[in-house]
């Protein structure tokens, strides 16, 4: 049964994902490649379930779930892209396909994580409660700010609370705002 909830919530995300993206600001063809190239090439969704559980769980409609749940998908790509990098944790291979870099160039791809940031807000501009702007903003700082900790942290030995401190506001955060959100669509 946990298999059968997790491949439907899967593809509704998936196809939720296309559908957004497909009518998202205009950028160029090649930024919007580079883009959805990322979005496409696999991933569990696991932040998008989280959000869609919570809310579901609390009485969410899908539909009222569904555009945050993009979002955050469309959120952790932007991240992921910009992690790959050279300059970064200079990532070869994600999810079995040549790192978005490695496919685009550099160039193409900072333009297509940077495309994605004005798309989740323009989702949530015209679906979510204010509320979520505020939460979205604070959540994009707090990812930034983990990456310059693990940034600061190359090539050192890092100790278990400095460590801590970058997988919580990288990843952690965003968990957390993915059960937050869809919690608070639910009321």
């Amino acid at each position: 049964a946990m298999d059968v909830y997790i491949s439907s919530a899967q593809k509704l995300v998936d196809e939720t994902i296309a559908e957004r993206f497909s009518s998202a600001l205009a950028q160029s063809h090649h930024v919007k490649a580079a883009a959805l190239y990322t979005i496409t090439n696999g991933g569990h969704r696991w932040r998008p379930l989280l959000l869609l559980t919570a809310g579901r769980t609390y009485g969410a409609p899908d539909t009222a779930l569904l555009p945050m749940a993009c979002v955050v998908e469309l959120l952790h790509t932007a991240a992921m892209i910009l992690d790959d990098l050279p300059c970064m944790d200079n990532a070869q291979i994600r999810h079995g396909h040549a790192t978005c870099y490695r496919t685009f160039g550099e160039d193409v791809t900072i333009l297509a994580s940077h495309s994605l940031l004005p798309t989740c807000f323009e989702i949530v501009r015209t679906h979510c409660a204010a509320q979520c702007t505020a939460e979205l903003t604070l959540l994009i700082a707090d990812m930034i700010r983990g990456q310059a900790a693990d940034l600061r942290l190359r090539g050192q030995m890092a100790d278990y609370r400095e460590l801590e401190q970058v997988y919580r506001l990288k990843s952690g955060r965003l968990f957390g705002f993915s059960v937050k959100i869809g919690a608070l669509l639910a009321g």
